[in-house]
């Protein structure tokens, strides 16, 4: 895999983990700069 390679992920609140838990996640995956879309 290239390290500029998008990676697809799906996170779905209420499934399991509560909405504010997916929104701190998408947070902290936009200021890593990971390369999840």
């Amino acid at each position: 895999m290239r390290a500029n390679t998008k990676i697809p992920a799906t996170l779905i609140p209420g499934d399991g983990i509560g909405p504010e838990v997916v929104e701190a996640t998408v947070q902290v995956l936009d200021a890593l700069g990971s390369p999840f879309e």
